[in-house]
C-alpha cells in the first residue's frame, strides 16, 4: 500500500515545476499526518516503508500511551506519526 502511494507521489513530484509551489522545497510546519492502528507490526512496516529516504523525528518504541509510538518525516519532506493504540 504505501509502496505504491510513494511510487504515485514520485511520478506526481515529476510534474511540479517550482513556479507553480516556489515553496515546495521548504521544511513543512504545524501539521503532520497520522497513521494509527491496533497491531503494532503493522505500524512498524509503516513507519519502516515511510523512513525510506526519510529522517527520524522520534525513534519507535513503546510509550506510557501506546505499545508502539513513532514520528519521522518522509523524503518528501511530510511530517509523520505512527501510533499502535492498545
Amino acid at each position: 500500500m504505501l509502496a505504491g502511494l510513494k511510487s504515485a507521489i514520485r511520478r506526481s513530484c515529476a510534474y511540479m515545476v517550482k513556479p507553480w509551489a516556489p515553496n515546495i522545497d521548504k521544511p513543512k510546519n504545524g501539521f503532520d499526518v497520522t497513521l494509527r492502528t491496533q497491531d503494532v507490526a503493522e505500524a512498524r512496516r509503516w513507519i519502516a516503508a515511510l523512513l525510506e529516504g526519510g529522517k527520524v523525528s522520534m525513534p519507535f518504541g513503546e510509550a506510557f500511551w501506546s505499545p508502539g509510538d513513532g514520528s519521522l518525516t518522509d523524503e518528501f519532506g511530510i511530517p509523520w506519526m505512527v501510533n499502535a493504540t492498545p
